[in-house]
C-alpha cells in the first residue's frame, strides 16, 4: 500500500540572506548549503522534512503563490518581534483550528501560523 508523505519543500527567494533572517524569526534556523555544482541555497531539516530556499533566477518562475503553514509553540512570541510588523497579514485570532495568524515573507509567500494541530 502506498503511504506518501511530504519530505521536501522548495521555494525561491530574491534574497537568501533576507529570507534566512525572516525564517529565523519564526524559529527555523537555515544553513547555507550546496549540492554538487548546483546553486548555493538555504536548507532546514525538521522531523524528516527538508525545507530549502533556492535563489530566484531571472529565468525561473516565482514560487510566491506557494502558501506555507507552520505549527508554533507561541504565536504571541513571534508577533512581539518588531521586525515582523510589516509582514503581518492577520493578527492572532481563535479559529476552528486553534489560534492562527498570517504573515508574508519577504518574497510574498503567505505563511499561516497555528498554535495547535489541525483537526
Amino acid at each position: 500500500m502506498l503511504n506518501p508523505y511530504v519530505n521536501v519543500l522548495i521555494i525561491q527567494s530574491k534574497n537568501l540572506t533576507q529570507a534566512k533572517e525572516f525564517y529565523k524569526q519564526l524559529g527555523l534556523d537555515f544553513i547555507f548549503h550546496k549540492h554538487g555544482s548546483g546553486p548555493e541555497h538555504l536548507a532546514y531539516r525538521n522531523n524528516g522534512v527538508v525545507f530549502e530556499i533556492y535563489p530566484l533566477l531571472a529565468e525561473s518562475t516565482s514560487t510566491s503563490s506557494t502558501r506555507l503553514g507552520f505549527k508554533v509553540d507561541s504565536i504571541d512570541a513571534i508577533f512581539k518581534d518588531e521586525k515582523l510588523k510589516n509582514n503581518i497579514i492577520t493578527r492572532p485570532r481563535v479559529s476552528q483550528w486553534g489560534r492562527v495568524a498570517r504573515l508574508s515573507d519577504p518574497d510574498n509567500h503567505i505563511i499561516d501560523l497555528f498554535e495547535s494541530e489541525l483537526q
